[in-house]
């Protein structure tokens, strides 16, 4: 192998440890992605209950960090909290 693919090897592996260790249970954004990833099943849980199928309006695989994915289950919580109060306005 050549220097420049060992330094890209070492700097991935390198980027993918930190990335794990950043994403160690206990860290407060390991518990605020595990927090939004609640809220999203029970909002979805619940919008499956009034008979509609949930949509999250957000791709999570392009997050490629804890606080990232954290922020995208946050909007999609926001999106289906807005979903399941249209659905039960139209209940009402």
């Amino acid at each position: 192998m050549n220097l420049v693919t060992k330094s890209a090897l070492a700097l991935f592996a390198a980027v993918s440890i930190s990335s794990v260790a950043m994403a160690a249970p206990g860290d407060a954004s390991y518990g605020s992605k595990v927090k939004a990833q609640a809220d999203v099943q029970q909002l979805e849980s619940e919008i499956q209950q009034l008979g509609a199928t949930p949509n999250l309006g957000v791709n999570l695989s392009t997050a490629k960090t804890v606080n990232t994915q954290a922020k995208l289950l946050n909007t999609a919580a926001e999106n289906l909290q807005l979903q399941l109060n249209e659905l039960k306005s139209q209940n009402s």
